[in-house]
């Protein structure tokens, strides 16, 4: 369903059309200082700006990394029902679309870990997570995401159960994804 923008968002896009430039977009440093300021104050997290960059958008983002890191043949997990331009991405950069198809009980859905267990064994490389979840709205658990991640990067990395164990010890100890995965990177637990 679509609906009309409000007059302020018109407005401002009429504003900002009237300059009249409409090519490169840019963000400069001080956008990026925002953001580090912004996690310190509500996470208390010092983020390494040289670290961050912008997307003009979730697909154009996409696209980029399954150029980027995608071998062609390389198994990528999706959950659907989820946004269709996924699986397009994925395949216009020889992938394949491996499907972990989430559960609808009485209008909410959930993650099949079982069957989501079996696509990691499977080889899969890559698990695209639509958090909230587009279409259904479902906004992960802190629980939700961590099973997917750890389950689907051991099997990926073919760890034992120790490291798997001590990735769910890490997860628990840090602030934020972000900070999380510094930290596994720096310990090469997987």
């Amino acid at each position: 369903m679509d609906f009309k923008a409000a007059d302020p968002i018109i407005n401002a896009l009429q504003e900002r059309a009237m300059q009249g430039i409409y090519g490169y977009t840019s963000r400069p440093i001080e956008y990026f200082e925002a953001i580090k300021k912004w996690q310190l104050e509500k996470n208390n997290w010092e983020v390494d700006t040289s670290l961050m960059s912008h997307a003009l958008g979730v697909l154009p983002m996409l696209a980029n990394l399954m150029h980027t890191f995608l071998e062609k043949g390389d198994k990528v997990i999706i959950q659907p029902p989820v946004f269709h331009e996924f699986k397009n991405v994925i395949e216009a950069w020889g992938g394949e679309v491996v499907t972990n198809q989430l559960i609808e009980n009485n209008g909410r859905y959930y993650i099949d870990f079982d069957d989501l267990r079996n696509k990691a064994k499977q080889g899969a490389k890559f698990m695209i997570v639509c958090n909230p979840h587009n279409p259904v709205g479902r906004v992960w658990s802190k629980e939700e995401l961590e099973a997917s991640f750890l389950m689907r990067r051991a099997f990926n990395s073919r760890k034992s159960e120790e490291a798997v164990e001590r990735i769910i010890e890490l997860f628990r100890k840090t602030k934020n994804n972000a900070e999380f995965v510094q930290v596994v990177k720096k310990t090469k637990i997987v």
